[in-house]
């Protein structure tokens, strides 16, 4: 259970590191201010206002991980299953974790008491720095995360374990997308990686309280269901 536990942590805490210094690096530098998507400008002082709740979702969610290796750390194996079989459920994960959030984000903007109770909390943001994917109602954010519990049983109840390195490699990439969506920078791999959940897809849902591109480590339900918003250019950069 320890060695589970201290690098499930261990990987939460580095990804939500990296977006701390890159919200850094947004807010308070010109490093990256020609690779913005939006002109607009961040209100000064956002970053200390949103921190609070920041502090309290992330103190909550190293309680939940606790909690969750506590009494799930046993169907996880550190066995080496091959890289084959760890890629297949990395993508099982993924695909199930983003098919549960698009349906569950696309009902937090259609029913009017979730958005208005809940979901208007994150939408505050209309040009998100990267550490603001966790500013939102822990409701909001708890609800969300049970794509990835589905993902991960499902692997489960097939094969009666799941690699551990699958979970592990799963974690980074959905902690460092949902940093990079929120980080409004223009995307590099979109180009790169079929049906990718780029910034400028998220950046374009929180330009406004848009009811679309509900995706988001991909675009295959908004294209399949036809909830793609595109991008207006008069509020991009060229």
């Amino acid at each position: 259970m320890s060695l589970m536990l201290w690098t499930t942590l261990s990987i939460a805490f580095v990804c939500n590191a990296i977006g701390f210094v890159v919200s850094y690096l947004i807010l308070y530098t010109d490093v990256l201010a020609k690779h913005r998507i939006q002109n607009r400008k961040y209100p000064k002082g956002i970053f200390f206002k949103r921190l609070p709740l920041i502090s309290f979702n992330l103190a909550t969610l190293a309680v939940l991980i606790c909690v969750g290796m506590y009494f799930f750390h046993g169907i996880f194996t550190l066995q080496q299953t091959g890289w084959f079989a760890v890629s297949i459920q990395v993508f099982i994960m993924v695909f199930i974790d983003d098919t549960y959030f698009y349906f569950f984000h696309r009902n937090l903007h259609r029913n009017p008491k979730l958005y208005s109770k809940i979901h208007k909390t994150h939408h505050k943001a209309f040009a998100p720095f990267p550490m603001e994917y966790i500013y939102a109602h822990p409701l909001e954010w708890m609800g969300g995360a049970i794509g990835s519990f589905l993902g991960i049983l499902l692997i489960f109840l097939y094969s009666g374990e799941v690699s551990a390195w699958a979970f592990w490699i799963f974690s980074v990439i959905r902690n460092l997308h949902e940093v990079d969506i929120h980080s409004g920078i223009k995307s590099k791999i979109s180009d790169r990686i079929p049906l990718y959940g780029s910034t400028e897809h998220h950046d374009m849902h929180h330009l406004k309280a848009t009811k679309g591109n509900y995706g988001s480590m991909l675009k295959f339900w908004d294209l399949v269901l036809g909830t793609t918003v595109e991008k207006k250019k008069t509020r991009f950069h060229n």
